[in-house]
């Protein structure tokens, strides 16, 4: 009787191009990859084999960011289009009155770029209705959101004309003091112009003909016949004025033995 042969163990590779899967699969391929590089390999192709898991991750996380940027800007442009539908609609709700409660309803939820748009919207209705508490209420917001400096110095000139017919001179004197400060050079003479015909209106003839004396010695939009009878006119406005106080000075002055 024939003596039964022990079956050897199959040391045979797997055949290449067999699929496997899981993490003994990850860890047998990355090591067929190390194995087929000859040891003069580049170092950056090393690199990548001996770090292949944290490549993988960062090329992951790449792919994510710009999956999340592309559902960014699609939802803000998709939040843009309904905004300008809230405004257009609220445009067509009827009388001045009732498109600016539905401005006003709208406002809050609109994207940033759009929440101005709506504001110029209402400012411009309140003050065809001569309601300078709502005009001033909106030019504030206007003037406290706008980043670029003509748009703020528009928003700010605004804001000071319904302040003043709110009777509020003294904040719009200091608004408009502070607008000469920061204005550009294009809106600055028109921002000079407010503050010196305010300071004639509160009687600081002093500071309003010092302010129509700038304006006419630059180059202007405004008519140089008006400046220099505004000059004229305040000159003499404030001659009784300095007479009084010469004729004071000269009376309280001690005689000389």
């Amino acid at each position: 009787m024939a003596k039964l042969s022990k079956p050897k163990q199959n040391t045979t590779p797997e055949p290449v191009g067999i699929p496997l899967a899981g993490t003994k699969a990850d860890k047998r391929l990355l090591q067929a990859l190390k194995d087929d590089i000859a040891p003069e390999a580049t170092p950056a192709l090393q690199f990548v084999t001996e770090h292949a898991r944290v490549i993988s991750a960062i090329v992951v996380g790449i792919v994510l960011i710009a999956v999340i940027g592309i559902g960014y800007k699609w939802y803000h442009k998709s939040t843009l289009e309904d905004g300008r539908m809230e405004i257009a609609a609220a445009l067509q709700a009827g009388d001045a009155d009732k498109v600016i409660a539905a401005l006003e309803k709208a406002a809050p939820a609109l994207p940033e770029e759009l929440q101005l748009s709506a504001y110029s919207e209402i400012v411009m209705l309140a003050e065809e209705l001569k309601n300078h508490d709502k005009a001033a209420e909106y030019w504030r917001k206007i003037y406290e959101g706008s980043a670029e400096s003509g748009y703020k110095t528009v928003a700010g000139l605004g804001l000071a004309k319904n302040l003043v017919a709110l009777q509020k001179q003294e904040e719009a004197e200091k608004l408009l003091d502070a607008l000469a400060a920061s204005a550009g050079e294009s809106l600055l003479p028109q921002v000079q112009m407010e503050r010196a015909v305010l300071a004639e209106q509160m009687g600081n003839y002093q500071k309003s003909l010092e302010i129509y004396q700038v304006l006419q010695s630059g180059e202007n939009i405004f008519s140089k016949t008006f400046l220099a009878a505004q000059v004229e006119a305040l000159g003499k406005k404030l001659k009784p004025e300095n007479e009084e106080q010469k004729d004071s000075a000269q009376e309280e002055k001690p005689v000389q033995q």
